[in-house]
């Protein structure tokens, strides 16, 4: 039964991989300390320096997510991105908070603001 499963994974990441990367729109990956992450960089295996990785990460210390994403870029040879969610952030939190409720049409509360505002933060990055 397991190696059904890893043969048909496999199968699905061969398949389908490559179409989130050969488009015309640039693309940044987002790396976090989890097992799926890890394995779409594991099988891409993307040239040096070719892919933006970046990681949301809090204003007062690392979370395990940053450390992780940080070591599996370097190991892929990628540059890595900390995105934080910081004075700026707070500063502008009101207008955060009402973008986020608009835009889901009220289906998201205010914890998901900071959503927005990395999210905004890593499309300018890639662009640039």
């Amino acid at each position: 039964m397991a190696e059904e499963y890893y043969n048909e994974l496999r199968l699905v990441l061969e398949r389908n991989l490559g179409r989130y990367f050969g488009g015309r729109e640039l693309v940044g990956m987002s790396l976090t300390g989890g097992l799926d992450t890890r394995m779409i960089m594991a099988w891409h295996k993307a040239p040096p320096q070719s892919l933006p990785c970046y990681t949301y990460g809090g204003m007062y210390r690392e979370c395990q997510d940053v450390l992780r994403a940080r070591k599996v870029a370097n190991i892929c040879e990628q540059p890595h991105h900390v995105i934080t969610t910081g004075e700026e952030f707070l500063s502008r939190f009101r207008e955060y908070a009402e973008r986020s409720i608009y835009l889901t049409d009220g289906c998201v509360d205010l914890s998901r603001s900071p959503d927005l505002y990395v999210s905004e933060k890593a499309r300018s990055r890639r662009a640039n």
